[in-house]
Parts: structure tokens; sequence; C-alpha cells
């Protein structure tokens, strides 16, 4: 990997602190564009970034504290010799605020340049790994080779450190949508439990969070082969757009047409509702909102709801419920009781 010389340091400094002109983020953009490795440096500055997002305007940035919490997020504490100022010393750049800025990128830059070139040279049958997770909102990764990664919420992705060099393969423990570009014919292959999801190019969803005990593989575009990770020719499935596969633990694999409107929900903040039946209504926003959500009378079940909500709040669709389906409701806690006289 390159290591971008000081112009482009100066606008990714820049372009984080909110402060670039529309020229030097054209300069930025088409620099970002240019090669898949100079995008993979940009996002992943972005996302160390945020971990050293701490300071606000009236606080003078500390670069070394910065240093410290990226060393402690890439797994290189253990590794480099920490060059701290004498305990008590804090060094201010006060004359020149945009220094001290390009100064607290520069530390995360230049260790992800470090990184970079560490794993270029030490490392061994792919044993060094890159790891983003999702804790509490969704996160947008870009891929050494440009391929796009959502992750959900609560989702874990990892890879090689040579990843695109020979082969393409991750490590899913979630949620998340894939846009997978071609490249050379080289295969991309997803690891999420005890299944194995391989692609040349195409847009698909794979969820497999640990708790359920399932992973589960839906199809936007293009085809998509899922096995088992034991016997992946005997059990392998294929799937082409509109279809899904699950698989339970130590099950096998069944396919199925992709029946729910909003399996994509999480990605696109997005709910719709065709002449649903309440059950599903119901199923749905527990997924989306995480809410558990009971009924007084099962006839309620049967009735049927029509509606799209975008950037949805629970209390919204409850409210619309109310009235389209005429029912009342309680709340305890985080629990919601719908009660009403059903529609049989």
């Amino acid at each position: 990997m390159e290591e971008p010389n000081n112009k482009y340091w100066d606008l990714i400094a820049k372009h984080l602190q909110g402060e670039a002109s529309r020229q030097e983020e054209a300069d930025l953009a088409a620099w970002v564009d240019a090669t898949p490795e100079n995008r993979h440096l940009f996002e992943k500055a972005k996302a160390a970034w945020k971990f050293t997002a701490d300071v606000d305007d009236q606080y003078t940035p500390d670069t070394e504290k910065a240093w410290t919490k990226f060393q402690t997020k890439t797994g290189l504490s253990a590794e480099v010799e920490s060059k701290m100022a004498p305990e008590g010393k804090i060094i201010q750049f006060r004359p020149w605020p945009m220094l001290m800025r390009v100064a607290a990128v520069l530390v995360v830059i230049i260790g992800l340049v470090y990184l970079a070139n560490r794993t270029n040279l030490g490392k061994s049958g792919g044993e060094e790994m890159l790891s983003f997770s999702a804790a509490s909102e969704k996160q947008q990764i870009y891929l050494p080779d440009s391929s796009l990664v959502v992750l959900n919420k609560n989702s874990h992705l990892s890879y090689a450190a040579d990843f695109n060099e020979k082969e393409r393969v991750v490590y899913l423990s979630g949620e998340a949508f894939f846009d997978v570009r071609k490249k050379n014919g080289k295969t991309f292959t997803i690891f999420s439990g005890n299944t194995r999801t391989q692609v040349l190019g195409t847009s698909f969803t794979v969820r497999s969070y640990e708790k359920e005990g399932r992973t589960e593989v839906q199809v936007l575009t293009g085809k998509v082969a899922f096995s088992t990770k034991e016997a992946p020719q005997q059990s392998q499935v294929l799937l082409t757009p509109g279809f899904k596969a699950e698989m339970k633990r130590d099950e096998q694999i069944v396919k199925t047409q992709i029946d729910d409107l909003n399996f994509l929900a999480w990605k696109d903040n997005k709910l719709t509702f065709n002449n649903t039946k309440m059950d599903k209504v119901i199923r749905t926003l527990e997924k989306y909102f995480g809410v558990p959500i009971e009924v007084s009378d099962e006839r309620m079940l049967e009735c049927r709801f029509t509606g799209t909500f975008e950037q949805p709040s629970l209390q919204e669709i409850v409210d619309v419920l109310v009235v389209s389906v005429d029912l009342t409701y309680t709340r305890n806690n985080e629990q919601y009781i719908f009660t009403g006289r059903g529609c049989k």
C-alpha cells in the first residue's frame, strides 16, 4: 500500500474536521477513487478517527492519547514501543490550530501505513487480521477490492491483511449487506456460523447471529452458492435473485422464495406492509425495534395492515395501527400489549 503524501494527509485532516473546500473535497475524492488501496486506507482512517473523536472545540487534541487509542484498537500496543511525552507534560499548539488537527489525523494515518507495511512484510498464511465491529449503529465498509459491506448493529466482520492478493475471504458474525465487485474471476467467500457463501459479483444479505442458531442468505442480484463448511460440494445450493436459503444448526439447507418485504429494512430504514397479516406485522416490528409485543386476543393476528414508513419509530407505527386495526395498547416498560376485537 502506497503511503499518501503530505497533500493528502492534509486533505484527509480537513475533511474529517469538516473544513475542506469544494476543490479540496474534489481532490480528495479523486485520490480515494484512484485505487482500491487508497479507498481502503481512507475508510480505515475514518473508522479510526471515530475512536479518537472525543475532542471538543474547547480542548486541545492530545495526539499521544489518540495514538495510544489507535494502538489498542488495532492490536499494535504490544508490538510498538510507545513514545509518550513525560508524565504531566502537555504539548500545546494553540498558535497553529490547523497543524494540531493535521497532527491528530497523522497519528491515525501513520499508524495505518505502519500496519499495512507490517502486515505486507510479516503476514503468515493469512494470520494477520483486520476487524470491524458495529455495536449500536450500522457501519459501512469498503473492502480493498472496492466491494461494499454494510454491517448491521451488533455485527462483526474480519478478513486477512492480504485480502484480494490471492483470495477474497471474510468472516461474519451478525448481519450484513454485501455488494461484491467482480475481480478477475476471483470468488468472494463469506464464512459465517458453520456455513460458506461464495459469489463472483452480486448483492445479497447474510444473517448469522450466534444466539439465533441459524444462518440465512437472501439474494438481490447475481448468483450465490450457499453450503456448509464441512461438505461444500455435497450440500451446495445455488441461489438466484428473489430466493433465500436458511440453515439451522445440524440441519439441512432449506431454499425458498423471499417472502419478506422488509428483509432490508435495517439497511434502508424503511418498513413496508402490503395487506400483511398482523402476526407478521408484529414479528417484523419485534425484529426491527427489538421490543416484545403481545396480543390479548389471538383473533387480532388475522387482521391485515397496509402502510409504508421511512425512518420509522415504533410509537409512530403503533399510533397508526390504533386507528387502522381498531386496537388499543398498554406499555409495560419496553413491552407493548395490543388489545382489540380481532378481525374474524
